[in-house]
């Protein structure tokens, strides 16, 4: 399965400077539970977040 979350209409994005807390529990800690990956991506236009995970079967 693929959740892709997509924000935008909000100010410009940068990506951070460094990686925080919410950041990494995000993309190591639900990437692992799931037995899938996370994406981030800092699009200026918004924060895109991708999680693709097996359906268990």
């Amino acid at each position: 399965m693929t959740l892709r979350w997509d924000e935008n209409g909000g100010p410009p994005v940068q990506p951070p400077s460094a990686r925080g807390f919410s950041t990494r529990l995000i993309e190591r800690g639900l990437a692992q539970e799931l037995g899938g990956s996370v994406v981030i991506d800092f699009d200026p236009s918004g924060v895109i977040c991708t999680i693709v995970f097996p359906l268990a079967g």
